[in-house]
């Protein structure tokens, strides 16, 4: 079995092309705010793989993420709509998340009992995956977020991406951020671009390593997207569109209702100020990627 050091060694990572949906799977806030008050975001690790994304509380025991933080891709680095799948995903006891109901430093650990995802293999219109909760979170510790299925999401219409990635600087992922001067900018098959589905949307900049699974928050408070890949230099960001996604969704909701609790067990970690274990965790993250880059 992989010790957690080597798993770290292989995250995912590609580089961005000219067309604006193609690029890196890995995402941070670039140049957003910290944001303590989202407690509905959280940090999703997978330990068998060695990645940290974000994602959403839609109910105390079902969280929604971006499918590549929990399988592997297939087809080469740069995501390619024509070549790029899916492979296996991870053994839900190597998936865990992570909370900050007080800060926007996570803290709270908590186990996942079974991961879902959308039959079709295919990358994009399919990088969205739903994580059961052996228990509920409190309410307290992560407020679930309200998903917008609804009503359609629209052209310029603005919108806040929240995640646990970089700010854009060489600081480590793992806090959260916000940003709120973002707009949609095409929709589905209306982008015209073969690296877009109709399930996906093309939104402006901010999300660039760690903010993958994270929401794209409409001006009411609800979840309208789920970031899956950037442009290079986050000068764009593919997310899988939410409402065109409710079938999924929907199900993901049954099956969790009728999946009984499974106690994993909760941790607090909190030894010392800024000496948590996720934030261990995601230091190495963050100095393996450099020392691979160096390379």
């Amino acid at each position: 079995m992989r010790t957690l050091a080597l798993a770290l060694l292989t995250l995912l990572s590609a580089c961005g092309g000219e067309d604006p949906a193609m690029g890196r799977t890995s995402q941070p806030i670039s140049r957003g705010a910290t944001d303590s008050g989202a407690s509905g975001v959280i940090v999703v690790i997978d330990t068998e793989r060695g990645t940290l994304c974000s994602g959403v509380v839609v109910t105390p025991r079902l969280v929604i993420t971006a499918r590549h933080c929990v399988a592997p891709v297939i087809g080469g680095e740069l995501v390619n709509c024509a070549v790029s799948t899916f492979g296996t995903l991870s053994r839900a006891d190597s998936v865990f998340v992570v909370t900050a109901p007080d800060t926007a430093i996570p803290d709270k650990r908590h186990g996942v009992v079974r991961i879902l995802a959308p039959n079709d293999p295919s990358f994009c219109g399919g990088d969205l995956a739903a994580l059961v909760l052996g228990e509920a979170l409190p309410d307290e510790e992560a407020k679930p977020l309200s998903l917008r299925t609804e009503h359609e999401v629209q052209n310029s219409e603005p919108f806040t991406a929240v995640g646990f990635g970089r700010d854009g600087t060489e600081a480590p992922s793992g806090t959260r951020r916000r940003r709120e001067d973002l707009r949609v900018s095409c929709v589905g098959l209306g982008c015209r671009s073969a690296q877009l589905t109709e399930l996906e949307w093309l939104g402006e900049g901010a999300v660039c390593e760690g903010d993958s699974g994270g929401p794209a928050i409409d001006v009411d408070g609800r979840v309208i997207g789920i970031a899956s890949r950037k442009r290079d230099a986050c000068s764009a960001t593919v997310y899988m569109d939410v409402t065109q996604s409710n079938a999924f969704v929907a199900s993901a909701l049954g099956i969790a209702a009728r999946t009984p609790p499974q106690s994993r067990g909760s941790c607090a970690y909190a030894p010392g100020p800024g000496s948590s274990w996720p934030l261990a965790l995601i230091a190495l993250l963050f100095f393996r990627r450099a020392a691979a880059r160096s390379r």
